[in-house]
């Protein structure tokens, strides 16, 4: 071999020297930036969980107050109607009844006597001036003994005068027992701040009259992340921020509750899903060997590496044993569950195949929810790149019953802007909608007909929030006049008490049915906007009404019914019920007893 073909074969050996060099550099340089992108994806999933659920314990906590307030104003007009004179001998008694034998909540009645003999300076002595305003007032937070409440009062006018109060002692437990914690953290401090940044109560009582500052540095916080925070809680109402400590990474998030400046705090440490280092080293080994196959091989071990990533994240967040994950594949029509759901829910296999086939059907969905399930998975080529979806439906467990479960899912799109997959996860709520229920039959019901009282407007529109989807019906019985002139009050008012039962049988237990005028009821249907079902709810109804016999009347009963579904034609409680009202007076002009759609 001559010098000169000797020198050729050493540049060739130093350029393919370079070249696996550079190809070395360049894979595990992907690698490394691949991880770290899984790992902030998994920060922004416990980033924007920690926040959904800070901030639906700040909405739980108003409505705790907003019931309260509700249910003093409902008292208020019960004293102010009895027609006996104003006594405490026969006032308190009866408001202590309202309280249901609850240990949470006491309500009493004040005469003129105990507002005066209120020790100056305390906090019922300061609520007690304030109502002499003529207004409700919420008190901040005060102990007793060892138990913590706060205090909802509400004046008895009379010519313009206060007269006495309605109180409402409650327990601030009730505060942050309303909403349920996010299963992605095991460790959890909740409190109430208020516009003074100090501690007015929380989940440990030693927490109580600390600041943020010295709260977050017991935390472990180093006192440049606690300036951070703080400039971030002043900024926004609601927010959220990620720290380091010692022990790791944590989270903070806050969220307004509409009374005295008090905000829901959460602090929260998450479990360490990083992916090990050791996994890198594994790669460098498999990289070297792979320098000397073709491209194909390369293009191979980068799509196995990849699906071995998605694996990693899908089998760690499959270890929380209350979370349930599932991916529906929109190419084949399939739904896939973690393999934690065959130990809950009624499955023999984590596959679902041909899911939209109306041909099949699924014993672990609801008959009631399965043509909503199916509707979101038609409608998931309309959703956005960022937009995160909610809702409710009902799956049957091991044992054959019905648990409710809040869905919370999200689209993955291919490169060229398609949705290809929807991912989301299943959290058992079942306890706390039977929360739901104990408080708002405390608070909410029409004491004739049993169901929901004008309150029942403010949960449809909560339940807007959470649930885009849904049906709102509106019906007025026609010419009830008639029967209270023809037949009697008394006989008016057992058709309103069969009215109530006739559409509690007819709507579902998660539904809300309320009366909202005299004779004027509304129902809403949430999870489906179908047409279909909105027609079939309508006969139901039109027919059970139709077959519908009341004692003392002889005439038939019939009902105008209007509906309107969202979130084609709104998506708050106002405009639903202008346009259900509308379809109903179109019932009423064209003959009554009938049913319209808009």
């Amino acid at each position: 071999m001559s010098i000169q073909k000797k020198k050729d074969v050493t540049r060739l050996a130093m350029l393919f020297t370079v070249c696996g060099a550079l190809l070395l550099i360049f894979g595990v340089g992907g690698l490394i930036i691949r991880c770290r992108m899984l790992e902030l994806r998994l920060n922004e999933m416990f980033m924007e969980s920690m926040m959904s659920h800070t901030i639906e314990s700040g909405d739980d906590a108003r409505q705790l107050i907003d019931n309260t307030k509700t249910l003093l104003e409902d008292s208020v007009q019960m004293l102010e109607e009895d027609g006996r004179p104003l006594e405490k001998s026969w006032a308190d008694p009866l408001l202590k009844s309202l309280a249901l034998g609850s240990q949470q909540m006491e309500i009493n009645y004040l005469d003129k006597d105990d507002l005066e003999l209120a020790e100056l300076g305390s906090e019922e002595k300061r609520v007690f001036q304030q109502i002499q305003k003529g207004t409700s007032v919420v008190g901040g937070v005060v102990s007793d003994q060892d138990e913590f409440y706060f205090l909802v009062v509400r004046p008895v006018m009379w010519d313009n005068e206060v007269m006495g109060a309605v109180r409402a002692k409650v327990n601030a437990d009730l505060l942050f027992s309303q909403g349920h914690d996010s299963i992605l953290f095991h460790s959890i401090h909740r409190i109430i701040a208020d516009d003074s940044n100090r501690v007015v109560c929380g989940s440990a009582a030693e927490h109580r009259g600390l600041s943020l500052a010295e709260l977050s540095r017991r935390d472990g916080l180093s006192q440049q992340s606690i300036d951070s925070f703080l400039a971030a809680y002043h900024m926004d109402e609601s927010g959220s921020y990620r720290y380091e400590t010692e022990q790791g990474e944590g989270y903070a998030a806050w969220s307004a509750i509409g009374y005295n400046g008090w905000r829901m705090v959460q602090f929260s440490q998450s479990p360490d899903l990083r992916v090990e280092q050791s996994n890198l080293v594994q790669t460098l080994i498999m990289l070297i060997s792979l320098l000397v196959c073709a491209a194909l091989a390369g293009l191979n071990w980068w799509q196995r590496s990849r699906l071995a990533a998605e694996k990693l994240r899908y089998s760690a967040l499959a270890e929380f044993k209350d979370t349930l994950i599932f991916e529906y594949d929109c190419q084949k029509d399939s739904m896939e569950f973690t393999s934690n759901a065959l130990d809950t829910l009624d499955l023999d296999d984590v596959r679902l195949e041909d899911v939209t086939d109306m041909k099949n059907t699924f014993p672990v969905f609801h008959p009631d929810d399965l043509e909503a399930v199916r509707r979101v998975l038609w409608d998931s080529e309309t959703m956005g790149k960022e937009q995160v979806e909610h809702d409710r439906i009902r799956m049957k467990r091991k044992d054959g019953t019905y648990s409710w479960y809040r869905s919370q899912y999200k689209a993955v799109f291919d490169s060229e802007g398609k949705v290809i997959r929807l991912i989301g996860t299943l959290t058992d709520i079942s306890a706390q909608i039977d929360r739901e229920i104990e408080l708002r039959n405390q608070a909410q019901q029409d004491p004739l007909t049993g169901v929901y009282n004008r309150a029942g407007v403010k949960l449809i529109n909560a339940r807007l929030e959470q649930i885009s989807r849904g049906i709102l019906f509106m019906l007025d019985m026609d010419d009830f006049k008639f029967v209270n002139d023809t037949y009697g009050h008394a006989a008016g008012d057992r058709l309103l008490m069969a009215m109530g039962e006739v559409l509690r049988e007819t709507f579902r237990t998660d539904d809300i049915v309320a009366r909202v005028g005299g004779d004027e009821f509304v129902a809403f249907l949430s999870g489906s906007d179908s047409r279909i079902t909105a027609e079939q709810k309508g006969r139901e109804l039109l027919e059970r009404v139709q077959d519908l016999k009341v004692d003392g009347i002889t005439t038939a009963v019939t009902v105008s019914v209007g509906a309107a579904s969202a979130p084609a034609l709104g998506r708050t409680y106002e405009t639903l019920s202008q346009a259900a009202d509308e379809a109903m007076y179109q019932v009423k002009h064209s003959g009554k007893g009938g049913f319209l759609l808009r």
